[in-house]
């Protein structure tokens, strides 16, 4: 269960993430993944990743039933309506798009691949990165209890190496998708997926084309 494996590792992260530091470290509460048995049952799991959750409940002080609640409360806001940020609202425009073109029923899991986001903008940095990665490293654990069949990495160039820093049999090929800047077929341990640039970038390059591109592989990978 996701909750024994917070259980496990949470303690530990927190320790080192309120360990005295400068004035400009400022890390955020970790992403702690909180998704019902009923809405993965009979369907299609697909986890989407992220880069990190910025400004997730401010300075990390919470517990894990609040960041649970947090992340329940504010999945289920977004699957009614696409509103949120711009990652979220992507979220929302593949779900409709799949539900139009396929008879299948899909389950959205949001992830995201640096766990620890900071209050501001950007990359958390060097010195979140090391405690996450010695305290807090359980993305492949939580793969293998959700088991999703189909990955969608919204992450962008940027963030290959810390996606394969948390999942090192990640497969990605040197070379895009002919007719796409950045989109690549990507494999972890037998299951499929995408790689490409995070929406903010998409919303701005043709939309419509990588949506499509995105939902028609969903379909033949998974169906």
């Amino acid at each position: 269960m996701l909750r024994n494996l917070y259980d496990e590792y949470f303690p530990s992260l927190m320790k080192g993430l309120n360990k005295p530091r400068s004035k400009d470290y400022s890390p955020t509460n970790p992403l702690l993944i909180n998704v019902e048995k009923s809405q993965l049952k009979s369907r299609i799991p697909i986890m989407i990743f992220g880069q990190e959750t910025n400004n997730w409940e401010g300075a990390p002080s919470k517990k894990i039933d609040e960041l649970l609640k947090l992340y329940h409360d504010y999945y289920k806001l977004l699957q009614d309506e696409p509103n949120g940020t711009i990652f979220h609202r992507y979220h929302y425009y593949i779900k409709e798009k799949l539900q139009k073109k396929s008879d299948s029923k899909y389950a959205f899991v949001w992830n995201n691949i640096c766990k620890v986001g900071i209050q501001g903008k950007g990359w958390h940095g060097d010195y979140i990165e090391k405690i996450e990665q010695s305290t807090f490293n359980i993305i492949e654990k939580e793969i293998s209890i959700i088991k999703p069949k189909y990955f969608i990495f919204f992450t962008g160039p940027g963030y290959q190496d810390v996606s394969q820093s948390r999942l090192p049999e990640l497969k990605i090929p040197e070379e895009s998708v002919k007719n796409f800047k950045y989109m690549k077929h990507i494999s972890f341990k037998n299951i499929d997926g995408l790689m490409t640039y995070h929406p903010n970038y998409i919303n701005r390059n043709g939309k419509e084309i990588y949506l499509k591109y995105i939902v028609d592989d969903i379909i033949n990978k998974t169906t």
